[in-house]
């Protein structure tokens, strides 16, 4: 249809050319005249320039150029003056037409835009009006609009279910027609102070043994009355929820302080019966040694035997004491953290507490990179170490020297992540989780001195720094004890945690 109706215009703008150029011809050649009825010659000039524009000033270049070649070929002895002003006309014409068209035109444009926009607005506003009746309807909240005397102006579904009127009945009517005075009225002096001051105002009131919380909110709207939207739900079982929750922290906290006072009288107990042990076990392994010198050459081999058994029991006995007092003391005797050099840690126990063993076992100790500092006890870093490092050296295989790596990195919530590896006989996989329990061994007595007791004291200084320990290993291929501990810049430990 578009392409036709293009192809009618170009024939007619051709017809009406060959018109023109017709009448041009007749008049000057064959009257031999210069007056020509130009107004014919506007038809053509004007539907061009009305439906192709500033294009269509062609057609007007066209006719003025004809009228004044046909002059000039026709009638070279006369006056050009006249056909001259009509060629002006026509280019004047032409663009004074094309410039109203091109404003008409865009002003077309512009309106049918504007109706598309405005349909597509409308289109948007139904469907929104649409979206807000189905939540409207369909909300399981209380939802209503007061006036400022508190009548019912649009009530939803789950309203009128709440009130038990129909809407019919329900719209118009006062809530102090509906609700006793001791509920009508604080909801009534919220809808006026919400209206009042223009803030939302919030209410929680009390219906048939049910709790509600009440939302009003102010709506003012240009031309309409003000009135207040009021957004209700039940609270309920949420108040019930809420109760129930401060009842079991009520009673979780008494059960925290029950643990907390156990404990401490636990740790007390330990501390002081290990303590009042060690006095009669150093006498018991004493006096043993003195009644065995005694009856040296005396006694047969059984007793001997029996002699040396009572002695070792009890020497042992007060070394599970030391370590068991060794254990409490990470908490009893805990110093408030500190800046602390493990590269500096590391060296004294070379220097001091391992440079005996080391020298035995020709064991080295490597840092590849200097350790990071960290926040803690300074003394208990010290036995982290020193446990670590001597577990490494201990259980070191046959006929190898042991070698200890350190490294240290920088871990999340700047904490510092520190591993203590060794080239030792390493530990089966199915033994992990039991390391750091208390007295447990995982080789004979006779094969490997100590108590079982070394990891656990590690593992209660991590725990009692804030970090976590760890280990990977395998049978034969050494071990590697991992840990983390606050760095540079961690806040303090926490006073719980230092008792």
């Amino acid at each position: 249809m578009k392409r036709g109706g293009k192809n009618f215009k170009i024939i007619a703008i051709a017809l009406l050319l060959a018109a023109s150029c017709f009448l041009t011809y007749y008049f000057h050649r064959v009257l031999g005249t210069t007056t020509i009825f130009t107004q014919f010659f506007y038809i053509p000039i004007i539907l061009a320039a009305l439906w192709w524009r500033t294009r269509g000033l062609a057609v007007a270049a066209f006719l003025a150029v004809l009228i004044l070649a046909s002059h000039l070929l026709t009638l070279p002895d006369v006056s050009i003056a006249s056909d001259s002003i009509r060629a002006v006309m026509f280019l004047v014409i032409a663009a004074v037409v094309a410039i109203v068209s091109e404003r008409i035109s865009k002003a077309n444009e512009d309106l049918k835009q504007e109706i598309e926009n405005r349909r597509e607005a409308e289109k948007r506003l139904e469907a929104a009006e649409e979206r807000y009746r189905v939540l409207f309807e369909s909300s399981p909240l209380y939802l209503n609009q007061h006036d400022r005397e508190g009548r019912f102006l649009f009530p939803n579904p789950a309203m009128m279910k709440s009130v038990g009127i129909p809407r019919e009945e329900l719209v118009g009517k006062r809530m102090s027609e509906l609700f006793p005075k001791e509920i009508a009225q604080p909801r009534q002096e919220c809808i006026r102070k919400a209206l009042d001051e223009g803030q939302p105002q919030v209410l929680e009131d009390e219906r048939n043994g049910r709790v509600f919380h009440n939302l009003y909110v102010p709506l003012k709207i240009s031309g309409q009355e003000d009135t207040v939207q009021v957004i209700s739900r039940d609270i309920t079982e949420q108040r019930k929820m809420e109760q129930e929750q401060e009842a079991l922290l009520k009673d979780l906290n008494e059960l925290n302080r029950k643990l907390d006072q156990s404990n401490k009288e636990l740790q007390d107990f330990a501390y002081i019966a290990s303590h009042d042990l060690r006095e009669p076990l150093r006498k018991i392994s004493s006096f043993g040694s003195l009644l065995q010198d005694s009856l040296e050459g005396k006694l047969d081999e059984d007793q001997q035997e029996n002699f040396e058994f009572m002695i070792d029991g009890a020497q042992r006995m007060q070394t599970m004491i030391n370590d068991l007092l060794t254990y409490s003391r990470v908490t009893t005797r805990a110093k408030p953290p500190e800046r602390i050099d493990l590269n500096e840690v590391i060296k004294d126990l070379k220097d001091l507490e391992l440079a005996t063993l080391l020298d035995e076992t020709k064991g080295t100790i490597r840092i590849p990179e200097p350790l990071p500092p960290v926040q803690g006890d300074l003394s208990q870093m010290h036995q982290l170490f020193q446990n670590l490092i001597g577990n490494g050296v201990k259980f070191h295989r046959k006929g190898v020297p042991p070698e200890i790596t350190i490294r240290a990195r920088q871990a999340e919530n700047r904490m510092v992540h520190i591993e203590v590896q060794d080239n030792g006989i390493g530990i089966p996989e199915e033994y992990h989780e039991q390391l750091f329990t208390m007295f447990k061994r995982l080789h004979p007595r006779e094969r490997y001195e100590g108590t079982g007791i070394g990891l656990a004291v590690c593992k209660k200084i991590v725990n009692r720094h804030g970090g976590e320990i760890g280990i990977n290993s395998a049978l034969g291929e050494g071990s590697s004890f991992w840990f983390t501990l606050p760095g540079e810049g961690y806040s303090e430990i926490s006073k719980e945690r230092s008792k």
